[in-house]
């Protein structure tokens, strides 16, 4: 079993490393050559060269549903907060019927403990 596992991770890995493009391959141009071009830093009109992350309120409203901001985002967003409130919310019941049906099976451990007359908390 654990032969065939290898043997598959192997496989895989194999057929992604024949399948993957050359990504990282030089460029030049058609006669061979490859030219560096110069880069020019040019200053925003406030004197910032630009930043990675925005400063806040430097933005813009957002003109479509697509953009940052917009409709679709913050749909998007309280679809992933009610999953995650519906997963939180399922597993809460899911516990509290088989804590319902352990205790109706007579396998609770506090009520098992207190018949043997154990200490039901250890401190």
């Amino acid at each position: 079993m654990l032969i065939r596992k290898v043997l598959l991770m192997a496989l895989l890995t194999a057929l992604t490393l024949v399948a993957m493009p050359n990504i990282a391959s030089a460029q030049s141009d058609s006669t061979g050559e490859s030219e560096l071009s110069e880069t020019t830093t040019t200053l925003s009109p406030d004197g910032d060269v630009g930043r990675i992350i925005p400063l806040p309120n430097s933005g813009r409203d957002p003109l479509s549903d697509t953009d940052r901001g917009g409709s679709l985002q913050i749909g998007l967003f309280l679809v992933i907060c009610l999953v995650i409130l519906g997963i939180g919310g399922w597993v809460w019941l899911r516990s509290r019927r088989m804590r319902m049906r352990r205790s109706a099976a007579g396998h609770d451990p506090v009520d098992m403990a207190k018949t043997r007359g154990a200490d039901v908390r250890k401190s």
